[in-house]
């Protein structure tokens, strides 16, 4: 599904149950998958480099998909 999320009110890009690389959140690989939860948690699973990033906090951050420090460590990854 592409299109605009009816409840963040953005643009969006689903597959089964999990986020997919678009315009907005651009991934290295197009085989990616991602999600995030309430607070800044992510997973990100690179199906192409063979690799999974989880990334849960000890402080949350007040946003429910995500968060910069997490999107910035999978970035630092290569």
């Amino acid at each position: 599904m592409e299109g605009t999320d009816l409840i963040l009110g953005g643009p969006a890009r689903f597959g089964m149950g999990f986020g997919l690389p678009s315009a907005t959140v651009p991934m290295r690989n197009p085989n990616t998958i991602y999600w995030g939860g309430y607070g800044g948690s992510l997973i990100i699973i690179d199906m192409d480099a063979r690799t999974t990033v989880a990334y849960a906090m000890n402080k949350m951050a007040p946003t429910t998909t995500g968060d910069m420090r997490a999107f910035g460590l999978m970035m630092a990854m290569g």
